[in-house]
């Protein structure tokens, strides 16, 4: 889900304070202005956008900071040592081709989110979280109240699917998602809950495939168990 970034901003004294953002996610998928968000500072990376991996950039207004690594005059004497320029202009070329195919891809990435939340409906007992807020377009959380999240994924993954139980941050991770249950879902809920994720080298007839798969494994469960859901 999208977080109001700006209207956070604005219950800030700008005078006391310095408000940063991570914006990874956003890059390249939906239309971002550091100006109207109002942020002090914005970070990203390029692999989220198609780029090198192991580069991403930190992006300020011209409040004074703090040195983060002292010892070289390197990027305006703000961070020491030598620049990576391949890595460098690999994330600038990513991010120009981002913002020339934008539309493309948001359009492309929503097709695919719909189609896969179209069909997964008819699974009973399945839960979407946050379905109603303002979110990325290729990202889709649900939950499967009868089949733990963990199961789940290594069934899918030995059929050559990729899913998530939670975040890249926390994959090591095996418990219910703080934000799930600040949300007030149930942890046993949670708990299964799976994070799919388009990108732009998928199709509608992989999306497809996936939904099979799902409902196949499901077919295999115990009916007590499917009728439980319902």
């Amino acid at each position: 889900m999208l977080q109001p970034v700006q209207q956070l901003v604005e219950l800030t004294d700008p005078g006391r304070c310095l408000t940063h953002t991570d914006a990874t996610q956003v890059v390249g998928k939906l239309p971002l202005d550091m100006k109207q968000l109002g942020v002090d500072a914005l970070t990203l990376s390029a692999h989220k956008m198609q780029g090198p991996q192991g580069i991403g950039a930190l992006i300020t207004n011209h409040k004074p900071r703090q040195v983060l690594i002292s010892g070289g005059e390197q990027e305006k004497n703000r961070r020491a040592g030598t620049e990576n320029v391949a890595m460098i202009v690999g994330l600038g070329k990513a991010a120009q081709v981002a913002r020339l195919e934008m539309q493309q891809k948001s359009h492309h990435l929503l097709q695919l989110r719909e189609l896969f939340e179209s069909k997964l409906e008819a699974i009973p007992g399945v839960v979407f979280f946050g379905r109603e807020s303002a979110r990325l377009p290729n990202t889709t959380y649900f939950s499967l109240p009868y089949y733990h999240g963990e199961t789940l994924l290594m069934e899918l993954d030995r059929s050559g699917f990729a899913l998530a139980s939670g975040s890249a941050c926390h994959s090591q991770v095996n418990k219910a998602s703080h934000v799930l249950t600040a949300m007030g879902v149930d942890e046993g809920l949670a708990l299964n809950a799976v994070r799919a994720s388009f990108g732009m080298s998928n199709t509608l007839q992989e999306v497809d495939a996936l939904v099979s798969k799902l409902q196949d494994l499901i077919n295999k469960l115990p009916a007590v168990i499917r009728q439980a859901a319902v």
